[in-house]
């Protein structure tokens, strides 16, 4: 039996769980839905041949762009 490959990051610097395992620039987020809305998302991304995280993130651009097309650019949320 072959050892099993370590899943260790490359450098020692900790990874912070939400960013393990993505890419530059990604970040996992859990969030609670309807699951008509759900189904809606996953039949999109089958028929479209799309990741869902790919559909999910162009609704949510399109749902920014307007947001700021009305109220203005969008500013961070400030530091404590």
């Amino acid at each position: 039996m072959a050892p099993r490959k370590s899943i260790k990051p490359e450098s020692d610097t900790p990874v912070k769980s939400a960013k393990a395992g993505t890419k530059q620039g990604e970040a996992r987020y859990s969030i609670i839905l309807l699951e008509s809305l759900i189904d809606k998302y996953k039949a999109i991304a089958y028929w479209d041949r799309l990741n869902i995280k790919d559909v999910y993130g162009e609704a949510l651009s399109d749902f920014i762009a307007r947001y700021e097309k009305k109220h203005g650019e969008i500013k961070p949320i400030p530091k404590k």
